[in-house]
């Protein structure tokens, strides 16, 4: 695998089935399928997003009659979370998910004593520069992970922090310029008022 990535558009991947809970377009058009409006949308987002209610809790926010048909129009799990391994020694927590090809792949929650908390995620299951220095690189690559599947860590990661996270950083499995596009996808998302906004 070549170290040097090509510049690609920044145009979403298209969603699979249903819209993509992390793409403000995708969610644009589920919203009018379901016949809902504007601010209702808004109220939602910041629910979902802000607020770190789980998916099921923020569809309270929208009108009664609309919920089933925006709940059946998007997206919203690409990441099941398996297991939560804390340390003795210190605030972190390390976070095991598996995607839906059955691929295993960490995150790690930090909390400092304040009460505020950083996550370090992963870009890519396994990793291909095999660093000495780093426990991934004992691992054989597998593939790139997609931006729906690297924001899908920071949602579950901030609903466990209890809406307390300030900082993501791409430290995780894997060397996130070899993915530079998801990647871009993500940081996008990671600093939109429309999804996460940091």
């Amino acid at each position: 695998r070549q170290m040097a990535c090509r510049q690609s558009a920044l145009d979403y991947p298209p969603p699979m089935n249903r819209h993509s809970i992390h793409n403000p377009a995708a969610l644009e058009t589920a919203r009018r399928h379901a016949g809902i409006e504007p601010e209702a949308l808004r109220r939602w987002r910041a629910a979902f997003f802000r607020l770190h209610l789980g998916f099921e809790d923020s569809l309270a926010v929208l009108p009664a009659e609309r919920r089933a048909a925006f709940a059946t129009a998007v997206r919203e799990t690409f990441l099941s979370l398996t297991d939560r391994m804390a340390s003795e020694h210190d605030r972190a927590t390390k976070l095991a998910f598996v995607t839906e090809d059955n691929q295993v792949l960490e995150s790690v929650l930090m909390q400092a004593a304040s009460g505020r908390a950083s996550l370090c995620v992963s870009s890519q299951v396994g990793c291909p520069c095999m660093c000495s220095f780093c426990a991934t690189g004992s691992l054989p690559f597998v593939r790139d992970l997609t931006v729906d599947e690297i924001l899908g860590q920071v949602v579950q990661g901030a609903r466990l922090a209890g809406g307390q996270l300030r900082n993501v950083v791409f430290m995780g499995m894997g060397e996130p310029l070899l993915n530079l596009s998801q990647v871009r996808l993500a940081v996008a998302a990671l600093l939109s008022p429309h999804v996460l906004g940091l």
